[in-house]
């Protein structure tokens, strides 16, 4: 829900950039406020995603760990042991049980990757040209630091739907692996 509520909020911040300037009842002072606020907020949802990557990071490098053995173990019970419907409808059930386990933090990890890059974007798309030179000073400064990509990492990789490809995958190899020892 962090992660939720962290991609909503890039994506809110993205909508109040690229609307800078472009409201003509304002004055440039007025759009150079609105500026540095947007700057605040965006430093605070770093921040935010720093204390969020420190919460998450442990327990969501185990959990996609072991989802992806347990995956391995779902499907060779499913093909070695499972021989009446009821074995087959739990252990199917159990599958796509720990497959959705880690899909929502993985997609949402790729979201807020793409939310943090569309921050650039977003400023050039403000009506940062009729502006005033100490609004174009801030808003250089800013997009330069909104350069850098930003994601959540779980200790040795990100989370993001390439994550949850590769737990997929290692639950297939340890499979496969399995299979050609038998």
């Amino acid at each position: 829900m962090h992660l939720a509520l962290l991609s909503g909020q890039l994506r809110t911040l993205c909508m109040r950039v690229a609307k800078l300037g472009r409201d003509k009842k304002k004055a440039k002072t007025q759009n150079n406020e609105e500026l540095l606020e947007c700057v605040q907020d965006h430093m605070d949802l770093l921040q935010y995603r720093q204390k969020l990557e420190e919460v998450i990071s442990f327990y969501m490098f185990f959990q996609i760990l072991f989802t992806s053995i347990n995956m391995c173990c779902v499907i060779v019970f499913l093909i070695l042991f499972a021989n009446d419907p009821f074995s087959w409808i739990y252990y199917s059930v159990y599958f796509v049980a720990m497959t959705v386990e880690i899909m929502p933090v993985c997609y949402y990890g790729t979201t807020i990757e793409t939310e943090f890059q569309n921050v650039t974007y977003a400023i050039f798309s403000s009506n940062w040209l009729e502006q005033d030179e100490t609004f174009q000073q801030h808003i250089r400064i800013f997009a330069e630091a909104t350069k850098k990509p930003l994601c959540i990492m779980a200790w040795l990789f990100r989370i993001n739907l390439k994550t949850f490809l590769f737990a997929c995958k290692n639950a297939y190899s340890m499979f496969a692996l399995i299979m050609n020892i038998k």
